[in-house]
């Protein structure tokens, strides 16, 4: 199973921890180099590469936070872990706390749509405490992000709103639709910047729990499509890239 991964990953994994990387038992390299290529393991998906009983999965995945080589977030089963010196961003870091974060994205959002009409400054609005703004297009920008986010299809630009409206017509006009065609259909959508989820299934027309369940997470899984925020997979503000859309990583980074 371990050699099935790229050589660069285990190559960065040994850089890392040294002798210890091959001292460990064989499920918890596989770990940590689905830790490595995707980002994130939790629980579920080393159930789903491994043989090994749950039980044993938990065992593996607690040694490894014990040894101090994974860290985690969450409690239980639903812990997800990742790579200690990964900073990844939550949904609190982007848009702000949860309950008082929807309420100020929306308000920005507002004065966002009217500022377009109106500013010729690129930018329309700040929040110093989230290090986010908005441009002209309706692109949330974050400094935690490597892409710009859509989390509200009424603050886009006419223009930005078409582009995607015409991207997405056929899954929105069609209930039974082929999965490939919706598959290309989210990768389109999503290239080139982040969808937060209930913007992506208001542009195609589904239920947000069906779509994360029956197409985003399997294409996730596939690696075509990538999350903002890979530590709470599935929060009601996670937001969805086409994976070919994410700057590459430098060798100096990896």
């Amino acid at each position: 199973m371990i050699d099935l991964f790229p050589a660069e990953i285990i190559a960065d994994l040994r850089i890392r921890f040294g002798t210890l990387f091959d001292q460990l038992p064989h499920e918890e390299r596989v770990a940590l180099a689905l830790a490595g290529s995707e980002g994130t393991v939790n629980h579920a998906r080393l159930c789903a590469v491994s043989s090994a009983h749950p039980v044993e999965v938990t065992r593996t995945l607690q040694h490894l936070t014990q040894l101090g080589v994974l860290n985690s977030t969450g409690s239980g089963r639903g812990a997800v872990y990742f790579l200690p010196g990964q900073n990844l961003p939550t949904p609190d870091d982007v848009f702000g706390p949860s309950a008082q974060g929807a309420a100020a994205s929306s308000s920005v959002s507002s004065t966002s749509s009217s500022d377009l009409t109106s500013s010729s400054s690129v930018l329309v609005g700040t929040s110093s405490a989230t290090g986010q703004r908005h441009d002209l297009d309706g692109y949330l920008r974050s400094d935690q992000l490597p892409l710009p986010v859509i989390s509200d299809l009424k603050a886009l630009s006419p223009e930005l709103r078409a582009r995607l409206d015409a991207l997405a017509v056929e899954p929105r006009q069609k209930k039974k639709l082929d999965p490939t065609i919706m598959e290309a259909a989210v990768l389109a959508v999503c290239e080139g910047h982040y969808l937060t989820l209930t913007a992506l299934a208001e542009l195609v027309n589904r239920k947000p729990a069906s779509l994360r369940n029956e197409y985003l997470s399997p294409m996730v899984r596939a690696k075509s499509l990538s999350l903002a925020f890979p530590t709470t997979p599935t929060h009601e503000r996670q937001a969805y890239c086409a994976t070919s859309s994410l700057p590459p990583v430098s060798d100096s980074a990896a």
